[in-house]
């Protein structure tokens, strides 16, 4: 059977295929596999299936599979590109990266290694249409330098990646597919669209903003710089006390961002000094001796005060200077979600979400809820609850987060597409939902949202 992106006669075209959720694959007829979740490319799902592990690709329109060639793999996902859509593959013990079949193709092609990697070392970045792939010890606190690929490369999809730099010590990603890295040298590159372009020739660290706009570093000659990738334009940033700034390094941690201001922290994670984005002036003296938290989309910058007796945290705002508390209670683990003029909600072990109002104490949103919940880029929250056999429960929270919706229940293995609105991609192992299911994250209308969801 060929999979395409259009059915055959007969058939819907994939532009009729039905829009709600649906069922692609039956689980009776193909034996799944937790070796990778099923993903999506166009009206194309790719995975692993069987045993030993075969990669297929599945028209999502018709459920008409096909099996791809490549033997010993340990994961396949898909891919756009401008070429169409296009299955690849893993193989762990070698570190072969490969292009399995190009979909919108008729027949199946022979695979093609377009990378190999360090079998331990290394792994890649992945958006909708291209990977950033490293081999090295990038990503782990390690000496030595790595190498960084950009895939489709210089020659297309059926090419070899690209090498982009080859003397690597950091990487950041912002947005999708937005990088900067930093080589052994102190040059800083800005990765995009495949290729590598020189921000400075020598600096001692650097950090990107989590959305990807914008670019900060100090140069070796000293002073701090703040760069906004789409116009190029570059403002000062004025006196820092570098000695106080933790040194760029796999896990360099400089800088904390918020919507609209960038602040430098130093060797122990206390905040040093906050910046407008735009102009780069300074802002408000921000308060002594707190630890800054990873950033959280929204106008705040989140501290801990203290750690024992009791666990203390707070909000600033480095526009006005005003710190809230939203959390004070036993050390457990916590996780700021998002901030905005509600109120802070968070989520805390063992799996509860919470909001700590405005005006107010908190208020339990969800009973249940996951540490490693998706936000959606339309204010709503994903999540995967854990079962007891570790199968997953997927929820879909609305903007407030006190209202959830179950997508589905006993899930292996799944994905989420960058599509707007999004797809879900996911696996059923076991009866009587056995098999690989799509669901779209249907947008939220404006009729449907009430004003207490946008207070």
């Amino acid at each position: 059977m060929l999979a395409g992106s259009a059915c055959d006669d007969g058939e819907p075209s994939a532009g009729e295929c039905p829009g709600g959720a649906r069922q692609v694959v039956d689980g009776g007829e193909v034996a799944l596999t937790e070796a990778s979740a099923p993903s999506l490319a166009g009206d194309h799902v790719v995975m692993l299936a069987g045993a030993p592990a075969t990669a297929f690709a599945v028209d999502a329109c018709t459920g008409e599979a096909t099996a791809l060639a490549g033997e010993g793999l340990s994961g396949a996902f898909a891919l756009t590109s401008e070429l169409g859509a296009l299955a690849l593959g893993h193989r762990q013990p070698s570190g072969e990266v490969l292009l399995l079949d190009r979909l919108d193709e008729p027949g199946v092609d022979e695979p093609r290694v377009i990378a190999t990697l360090d079998p331990i070392d290394s792994g890649w970045f992945r958006w909708p249409d291209g990977l950033l792939l490293w081999s090295g010890p990038l990503m782990r606190d390690a000496p030595g330098t790595s190498r960084i690929f950009a895939y489709p490369g210089a020659d297309g999809p059926t090419g070899a990646a690209t090498l982009v730099a080859e003397d690597v010590v950091w990487l950041a990603r912002g947005g999708l597919d937005v990088f900067v890295a930093r080589t052994a040298s102190g040059e800083l590159l800005h990765v995009h669209a495949g290729a590598a372009t020189r921000v400075h020739p020598h600096v001692r660290s650097a950090g990107m903003a989590p959305d990807g706009a914008q670019v900060v570093w100090q140069a070796a000659a000293g002073g701090w710089t703040l760069r906004t990738l789409a116009t190029g334009v570059d403002v000062q940033l004025g006196a820092i006390d570098a000695a106080k700034i933790r040194s760029a390094g796999p896990d360099a941690a400089s800088w904390r961002w918020t919507d609209d201001a960038v602040a430098a922290i130093d060797a122990d994670g206390v905040l040093v000094a906050a910046h407008d984005r735009e102009t780069g002036a300074r802002l408000g003296l921000p308060p002594p001796h707190l630890a800054a938290r990873d950033d959280v989309p929204g106008p705040l910058l989140f501290v801990t005060a203290q750690v024992t007796p009791e666990r203390v945290e707070l909000a600033w705002d480095p526009r006005t200077g005003e710190l809230t508390e939203w959390y004070r209670g036993p050390d457990v683990m916590l996780v700021p979600q998002r901030a905005d003029d509600a109120g802070v909600r968070y989520l805390a072990d063992p799996g509860l979400l919470w909001l700590h109002r405005s005006e107010g104490g908190p208020a339990l949103l969800q009973a249940e809820a996951s540490l490693d919940a998706i936000p959606l880029a339309d204010g709503r929250t994903l999540m995967g609850l854990v079962n007891p056999d570790e199968t997953r429960r997927l929820v879909l929270l609305d903007r407030t987060g006190a209202h959830a919706r179950e997508l589905a229940d006993g899930v292996s293995r799944w994905s989420l597409t960058a599509d707007d609105p999004p797809r879900l991609a996911y696996a059923i192992a076991d009866e009587p939902d056995a098999g690989v299911w799509i669901v779209p994250i249907s947008p939220v209308s404006p009729a449907s949202i009430s004003p207490t969801d946008l207070r």
